[in-house]
């Protein structure tokens, strides 16, 4: 079923709040792009439930990279949405994830595709569950990381 244009652009700004927010440390914004328990599952990162534990992984996220000197980019692009039946909205996302360190070339450290359950909640779009399933991605201890994971 099609989407109206506008909650196609309610969508879209989503999904750069989404980016803007984690790549910033925002880890508040970020949680809250999710629904009050919206889940994050993801082959690389690990499992989020609820917007408390939503925020402390993109806060750690963050940190984590920013520690390494490392300013991440989240790239979205060719983004699928469909509603469903129920109301719901189904959508697919290719995600890049890039990084610069100062003085050297930007480089890419994560290929993988989202897929996601998006609801409406308290008047505006919101992402039920987000699945994450990375097709490439670096060895972490080439990053220096011990592992992927950021929750204990």
């Amino acid at each position: 079923m099609d989407i109206s244009a506008n909650d196609y652009f309610e969508i879209m700004q989503l999904y750069a709040r989404y980016a803007r927010a984690i790549d910033s440390g925002d880890g508040r914004g970020w949680a809250q792009c999710y629904a009050k328990d919206g889940r994050y599952l993801s082959s690389t990162f690990g499992e989020c439930n609820g917007r408390a534990e939503l925020e402390v992984f993109a806060s750690d996220h963050f940190k984590r990279w920013s520690d390494k000197g490392i300013q991440t980019r989240h790239w979205n692009n060719q983004v699928l949405v469909e509603r469903n039946g129920d109301g719901t909205v189904s959508s697919s996302v290719y995600l890049l994830l890039a990084g610069v360190s100062k003085g050297e070339a930007p480089k890419l450290y994560l290929q993988t595709v989202y897929t996601d359950k998006l609801i409406q909640e308290e008047g505006r779009w919101v992402l039920q569950e987000r699945q994450s399933n990375a097709d490439m991605r670096p060895d972490p201890s080439q990053l220096g990381f011990t592992r992927w994971e950021t929750k204990a």
